[in-house]
């Protein structure tokens, strides 16, 4: 299971996902933005041209950060999940 937790005072926390479709040949990026009280900022959905999830949801966090940076906030928080799957996939096969 999955938890939001909040940010520290004065940070915008950005939550994203991207997904590819193999069978539709579908991909798309996706996010919200949060702010310390778990009030939304703004959120996204957007299709991309990218084949897998690993180049998809890196994208949705450029999408994310992109926009916190032209409303110039400064303080970021980004959840970053698929590297940690991986990682824990790899170590898990040992």
């Amino acid at each position: 299971m999955v938890y939001w937790t909040r940010p520290n005072l004065d940070t915008w926390k950005i939550n994203t996902d991207g997904s590819y479709m193999i069978n539709q040949n579908k991909a798309g990026a996706g996010g919200i933005v949060r702010n310390r009280i778990g009030e939304m900022i703004m959120a996204f959905a957007y299709p991309t041209h990218f084949c897998t999830n690993n180049f998809s949801e890196p994208h949705a966090a450029l999408i994310g950060i992109s926009w916190c940076c032209e409303q110039q906030f400064s303080h970021l928080e980004q959840t970053v999940l698929a590297p940690r799957r991986g990682a824990a996939a790899r170590f898990a096969r040992r």
